[in-house]
């Protein structure tokens, strides 16, 4: 099952429950901190997976032994000042921008609706991370719960 496949169907399904409505600010700042940290963590683990997975056509070295070894087999000169490795930064991190063909993900913004306190008594009490049966459905209700009776 793919990985955002999982995320997909959860959120739908609790749409489809009337347990979140994609047009109150509540409901979507609870289902990002519930579900962002969870599709990442998540991502991370398919990413790691797939660079060390073997390649049969590449004598089965994995995705992290290729790009290991082209950096051994030519090795790119290291900066010599302090302008340079500046320059090199912003060119690998303007890729994708100048064309709009990399935006990443873009969410609608959300306002937090806790207080700095309850926010952070709110990370303290639910951990997003842990394991869940529902896919996360039992910690967004969690989140959503909290939200509701402490919101300012």
């Amino acid at each position: 099952m793919a990985v955002s496949s999982v995320h997909y169907e959860t959120l739908h399904n609790l749409e489809d429950e009337g347990l979140l409505d994609p047009t109150d600010g509540v409901h979507m700042f609870c289902a990002q901190h519930t579900f962002l940290p969870r599709l990442q963590r998540d991502l991370d683990v398919f990413r790691q997976g797939w660079d060390n997975h073997p390649l049969r056509t590449e004598r089965n070295l994995s995705p992290q032994q290729l790009w290991t070894l082209g950096l051994h087999q030519n090795p790119v000169d290291t900066p010599d000042t302090v302008e340079e490795i500046e320059d090199a930064y912003l060119d690998v991190n303007s890729i994708g921008e100048l064309d709009g063909s990399n935006p990443g993900v873009i969410l609608p913004s959300v306002e937090c609706p806790l207080s700095e306190e309850d926010m952070a008594r709110l990370r303290d009490t639910v951990n997003v991370t842990r394991p869940s049966q529902s896919h996360g459905r039992d910690i967004y209700l969690d989140v959503l719960n909290f939200v509701l009776t402490h919101r300012s």
